[in-house]
C-alpha cells in the first residue's frame, strides 16, 4: 500500500501534512506545505534508507504487536470528501476501535511532549476513523 500513500498526495491532507500545518513537523515548514498544496512546489518523494526500512518493518511491527497482543490490525486507508481539501489517512493498522500508528526512529525520545508530532498523527487517524483507541509504536533503528 505504500505506493498509495503518495499518489495524488498533493491532492489530500494527510496526517503529515497536519503536523507540518501544526508547525511541529520536522521535515516540513508551513510555507512548503502550502506551495504543494497550491501545487507550485511538487511533492518531494523522500525515498531514502530510513524510509525504505521503515516501509519494510512496518509490517513486521504490525506482526509481532497482533501476536503479542492478540490483535488483529490490518493496513489500510480512509479518504473523507468535502470542498476545501479531502482528507485521506493511510492507517499502519486499523482493529474494531483502534488506530495502531508505526513510527521507526534512530533516537528514541525521553518525554511524551518530544513524541507529540507523532501523537498529533494519530489523533488525527483517530478522529477521522471515529475511532477512540490508539497504539503509538515507535521502534529504534539499530
Amino acid at each position: 500500500m505504500q505506493s498509495s500513500v503518495k499518489q495524488n498526495r498533493q491532492n489530500y491532507l494527510g496526517g503529515s501534512d497536519l503536523v507540518a500545518l501544526l508547525g511541529i513537523s520536522p521535515y516540513k515548514t508551513r510555507f512548503e506545505l502550502l506551495q504543494e498544496k497550491a501545487n507550485l512546489k511538487p511533492v518531494e518523494e523522500v525515498e531514502n534508507e530510513y524510509t525504505t526500512y521503515g516501509n519494510t518493518l512496518e509490517p513486521l511491527i504490525r506482526d509481532y504487536v497482533n501476536e503479542n497482543f492478540g490483535k488483529n490490525y490490518r493496513e489500510d486507508k480512509l479518504e473523507i470528501e468535502n470542498d476545501v481539501l479531502p482528507i485521506r489517512c493511510h492507517f499502519d493498522g486499523i482493529y474494531k476501535q483502534s488506530i495502531l500508528e508505526i513510527k521507526t526512529t534512530g533516537t528514541l525520545k525521553k518525554t511524551i511532549e518530544e513524541y507529540k508530532n507523532y501523537l498529533v498523527q494519530l489523533l488525527f487517524y483517530m478522529i477521522n476513523a471515529k475511532k477512540d483507541k490508539g497504539m503509538l509504536c515507535v521502534y529504534k533503528r539499530d
